[in-house]
């Protein structure tokens, strides 16, 4: 295919800090990307954290990429220098993918064919397809991958699989960045993608386009998904209350924490009903009762505490 054959230059910037053997499989699979008519690509890899420990792994690879060492440790502070470094190369579109993800080899097609379809859009995302390594807890419910038509507006999504314009970032567009509130503490995409949706740029989904994630065993046990379903909780409690201010955001997340509250106790009730007829079924209630439990007490928390920071330490290699 082809784009309205007029010419068009991604760039894809890919974060990293720590990780070379996962960042070269994902920049493997960038460079193997189907081509599209018209469309030029150029890779930008942002080092972050005090070593540079990813430059020979860049170095060694063929293909249109630069490196560039961010030493202030930080989501924010690698993302925007991405931003700024991507800026620089003058694209027309500008893509952010994980350094623990693979980027599927079509996605290029599928995001070319979004453009053409939807020429007013400003920014797409994809899915992030999540494959468990080894055995999940029964005890929370599965990894769902998220399914939506493409096209269809969405308010959240995975800032390792997002396709923005130009002109969400540059000084005669919407000059947005990734706020450093967020930097060690996780939330940067959902507070863009919402001040994004208040600037008049909505996010549309790809359905086609997607990355893989594989999550290994110990990101998939019963305390690891009950903490990142708190803290992922804790950022939404945390970023309403910015937008809708202290006092009607806070009152807001007390009502959602009282509903998660009624939720949990409706399904422990509906598990003590059905136990005697079917184990499976009221294993798989009491799983949806201790994701409600923990989102009640994400809500909670967003209340009466801050975002504590989580990035300052990196798993994976």
């Amino acid at each position: 295919m082809s784009i309205n054959n007029s010419p068009m230059r991604i760039v894809i910037a890919v974060c990293t800090r720590e990780r070379p053997k996962m960042l070269e499989k994902q920049l493997n699979a960038i460079l193997k990307l189907n081509s599209v008519m018209n469309l030029t690509t150029q890779i930008v890899i942002v080092e972050n954290g005090p070593e540079q420990t990813s430059f020979d792994v860049v170095k060694r690879l063929t293909g249109e990429m630069s490196y560039h060492w961010e030493p202030r440790v930080g989501l924010t502070f690698a993302r925007n220098t991405a931003i700024e470094r991507c800026l620089d190369t003058e694209p027309d579109w500008i893509a952010f993918f994980d350094d623990d993800e693979v980027v599927d080899q079509n996605w290029l097609v599928e995001m070319a064919a979004a453009i053409d379809q939807f020429p007013k859009a400003k920014a797409f995302a994809g899915p992030v397809h999540r494959n468990v390594s080894g055995d999940a807890t029964v005890w929370f419910p599965r990894f769902r991958n998220a399914k939506f038509n493409t096209g269809v507006k969405v308010r959240k999504a995975s800032t390792g699989n997002i396709l923005f314009h130009k002109s969400v970032y540059s000084e005669n567009g919407a000059n947005l960045r990734f706020d450093d509130r967020f930097n060690l503490t996780g939330g940067e995409d959902a507070f863009l993608f919402e001040s994004m949706r208040r600037a008049g740029f909505p996010l549309l989904w790809v359905q086609g386009a997607f990355c893989l994630d594989e999550v290994p065993p110990e990101r998939s046990t019963l305390g690891a998904r009950f903490s990142r379903s708190v803290r992922d909780t804790h950022i939404n409690g945390v970023i309403d209350q910015i937008f809708q201010g202290s006092v009607l955001g806070r009152l807001g997340n007390f009502a959602l924490a009282l509903k998660m509250l009624f939720h949990f106790g409706s399904y422990v009730m509906a598990a003590a009903v059905v136990v005697p007829f079917s184990r499976p079924r009221a294993q798989n209630y009491i799983a949806v009762a201790i994701h409600k439990l923990s989102i009640f007490i994400g809500y909670g928390i967003a209340i009466i505490l801050p975002l504590k920071p989580v990035y300052q330490t990196v798993d994976g290699n």
